[in-house]
């Protein structure tokens, strides 16, 4: 899972540097809504690189498939969640027309999300039974 560990990291180094293009760059170039969607975007993606990172610990320290399972649900949210959101906030500046066929997308990466987090609190309702006992 290094590979994983060196996703999560560029992924965060990228929403750093879309925060900063966003605040910088974008700031006087998209409205106010738009903005605000680019930002969620960062932010999202941000706080699931930190994810990912974490993940690849613990998949170091206590390989299972449940870390893998969630690690992909949580990369695949972002690209779902965070992309879908950086093209819908900016697409009018390099397209005629909405991209409507996105605007799903974007409630699927959530759901990603959402299931990257429960499966990872599955593996530690497991883990913690086995101390237990």
């Amino acid at each position: 899972m290094t590979k994983l560990l060196t996703i999560g990291s560029l992924l965060g180094a990228l929403a750093v540097g879309a925060g900063a293009f966003g605040a910088h760059v974008l700031r006087d170039a998209l409205g106010p809504n738009s903005l605000n969607a680019f930002h969620k975007a960062v932010n999202y993606q941000f706080y699931h690189a930190i994810f990912l990172v974490l993940v690849s610990y613990l998949y170091s320290q206590k390989p299972h498939k449940l870390l893998k399972s969630a690690a992909y649900c949580a990369l695949s949210g972002i690209i779902c969640f965070s992309g879908s959101l950086y093209v819908l906030s900016t697409y009018t500046l390099y397209l005629r027309v909405k991209p409507f066929y996105l605007g799903p997308v974007t409630p699927i990466g959530g759901i990603l999300f959402m299931i990257a987090w429960v499966l990872l609190a599955i593996w530690g309702l497991g883990i913690s039974k086995k101390v237990e006992t």
